[in-house]
């Protein structure tokens, strides 16, 4: 469901009873696909684990971009004892801009441990870019 602020109230898509607005994440608009979620964590591997605090206490040794980070990541799914599973979700952000916060989580358990780890980011609407700024480090080891 998406909610649109307008004069002061809340109001479901759908529009009024004039039907005369829409909303931003409209049918036109598809949230992100786990397919361009992944792309766009791909293309902005570059970015300095050190841009965020977050990923401090979740990085690998040796860990110094967030390439590095989802390589480590990925690469502690072939333990053949641990049972991993990848969510991928997103909701609209509000403001003048149409963009979508999305949370990447590699959810793991094993009969001794659980893992949870991920990436969120903001990805515009239009373009389905990241915003290099917005990135994070989600979950615990």
């Amino acid at each position: 469901m998406c909610l649109v602020h307008r004069t002061g109230t809340t109001e479901r898509a759908g529009g009024n009873a004039r039907g005369n607005w829409q909303c931003p994440c409209s049918k036109t608009t598809p949230e992100p696909t786990a397919k361009e979620a992944l792309r766009a964590i791909l293309a902005n591997g570059d970015v300095s684990l050190t841009a965020t605090s977050s990923c401090e206490s979740v990085k690998g040794p040796g860990d110094k971009l967030f390439a590095d980070y989802f390589s480590t990541v990925l690469a502690a799914q072939t333990d053949p004892t641990i049972k991993w599973n990848t969510v991928v979700t997103s909701k609209t952000l509000t403001g003048a801009k149409a963009r979508w916060q999305v949370d990447v989580k590699f959810l793991g358990a094993d009969p001794g441990d659980v893992y949870d780890l991920g990436l969120r980011f903001t990805l515009d609407d239009a373009t389905r870019k990241m915003d290099r700024a917005s990135i994070s480090c989600t979950g615990t080891s």
